[in-house]
């Protein structure tokens, strides 16, 4: 949550095989597009379901941006078919809103430089702007944000749970 958005995140294993990654055909492209549509379905289902009501800290949530993360390096289908999608009324009939496919990397790099407020606006503006074609990452360099320099704070809470009783904070901060 950031504030009254909700940033629904959808993980995935990878666009589609190396070979449809390479050599792109038309029926690769079908392929890579197919799972970005799965995964933004995926989010929309989320966004439709009871959950923001029925949860205390969800009901607040009025607005929604989606990000559907790929375990790739380089993600620009996202932006090729977010604009497919938001011209041909995809998006609209899934109910979706701002909506993202991006790589985990980007992902892991967004959280460890922004705030979870200032994603979430990043990714309305890029929408309201109508740069939905562009990739996010370019989208947030050509806004001036204030980033933080890298963390692995946003990783404390799960490391210390996985790990509990270990100084996380003395443990990042040795040199190997």
């Amino acid at each position: 949550m950031a504030g009254e958005v909700a940033i629904i995140i959808e993980s995935k294993t990878s666009l589609g095989s190396a070979l449809a990654k390479s050599v792109v055909s038309p029926e690769d492209l079908v392929e890579i597009w197919s799972r970005i549509y799965s995964a933004y379905r995926q989010c929309a289902h989320t966004i439709s379901s009871d959950i923001w009501t029925k949860t205390p800290g969800l009901s607040k949530a009025r607005k929604f941006v989606s990000i559907v993360c790929f375990d790739e390096i380089f993600c620009p289908d996202g932006a090729a078919f977010n604009d497919y999608a938001e011209n041909a009324g995809i998006l609209r009939e899934l109910r979706l809103g701002p909506a993202e496919a991006i790589s985990l990397q980007n992902l892991e790099l967004f959280f460890a430089t922004l705030t979870a407020p200032q994603l979430a606006y990043l990714i309305q503006a890029k929408w309201y702007y109508r740069k939905h074609g562009e990739m996010l990452e370019t989208f947030i360099r050509s806004q001036a944000v204030n980033q933080a320099p890298p963390t692995l704070e946003h990783l404390r809470p799960a490391a210390e749970s996985l790990f509990p009783g270990i100084n996380m904070a003395k443990l990042s901060s040795l040199h190997w």
